[in-house]
C-alpha cells in the first residue's frame, strides 16, 4: 500500500482493526450459516465445499486478526492480511467478469431488468472492493504500527 494511516475513520489504528475484524467476523459467520442452510444440487457440491471452506479460513482470520489486534501481535494479524489480498483479487476478477457479461449482452436480446440487475451488482462489487481496499490500509498501518513499537521496546 502507498501510505501508512494514522486513524481509521474517528478511532485510532487499534479500534479500528478490532472494529474491522469483529465486523469480518460477524459477516463470515452469516455467510457460514448461509452456506450451510442454503440446499445444493449434486453439480454444486465441489463449488459448495469450496465456499464453505474460503468462508471459515476467513472466519478463522477475523478471530486471528482480533486477538492481534488486543495482544497487539503482528504476526496474528499476516494471515488476515494475506486473505483480504487473496479475496480483493477474486472481487476484482468478479467485477471484470461481469463488465464482460455486461459488455457482451448489449449486442444480444436480453432484459433491460436483467442488466440493471448486473450493473447494480458492479456498483456494489466496486463499493465493497473500495472498502475492502481502506480496510487493509487501516490493517497494515496498524500492523506497522505495532512492529515500530516493539521494535521501540526491544531497543530501549
Amino acid at each position: 500500500m502507498c501510505s501508512n494511516l494514522t486513524r481509521c475513520c474517528c478511532f485510532d489504528l487499534k479500534t479500528g482493526t478490532f472494529i474491522i475484524g469483529v465486523l469480518d467476523l460477524i459477516f463470515g459467520i452469516i455467510g457460514f450459516w448461509q452456506a450451510i442452510t442454503t440446499p445444493s444440487t449434486n453439480d454444486e457440491v465441489v463449488v459448495g465445499v469450496i465456499q464453505k471452506a474460503s468462508i471459515a479460513l476467513g472466519i478463522v482470520a477475523a478471530v486471528l486478526l482480533i486477538i492481534g489486534a488486543q495482544k497487539e501481535k503482528p504476526r496474528f494479524v499476516l494471515f488476515w492480511i494475506i486473505m483480504k489480498v487473496i479475496g480483493l483479487v477474486v472481487l476484482a476478477l468478479s467485477i471484470i467478469m461481469i463488465l464482460a457479461t455486461i459488455a457482451m449482452a448489449s449486442g444480444m436480446d436480453i432484459e433491460p431488468d436483467q442488466k440493471t440487475v448486473l450493473i447494480i451488482t458492479v456498483l456494489s462489487l466496486v463499493i465493497a472492493f473500495g472498502l475492502n481496499v481502506f480496510f487493509l490500509m487501516v490493517v497494515k498501518s496498524y500492523k506497522k504500527e505495532m512492529k515500530s513499537s516493539v521494535n521501540n521496546v526491544t531497543t530501549a
